[in-house]
């Protein structure tokens, strides 16, 4: 069986999740850089949805080692049509 590469036990890992409870100010001008890249028809429906981070923040996936309750992997939830 594989070990956890934090605690060295047998790997057991529980399936959890957060919000995010702070997003970075460097990470929105990032956003925007990229935003400017994209073509003009999808900046307006991408920045919608970028503008609802700070009033929706999402959800975290998270895989933790049940034993030192370290995060293995993290990833956002991924967003499904409304």
């Amino acid at each position: 069986m594989p070990k956890c590469p934090h605690c060295s036990e047998e790997l057991r890992i529980k399936f959890s999740g957060k919000f995010v409870s702070e997003i970075d100010e460097e990470y929105f001008s990032l956003l925007e850089t990229f935003l400017q890249r994209m073509p003009r028809f999808v900046r307006g429906a991408v920045k919608s949805q970028w503008n609802r981070l700070s009033e929706e923040p999402p959800l975290v996936n998270l895989i933790v080692c049940s034993w030192c309750d370290t995060v293995i992997s993290a990833e956002l939830q991924k967003m499904g049509s409304r």
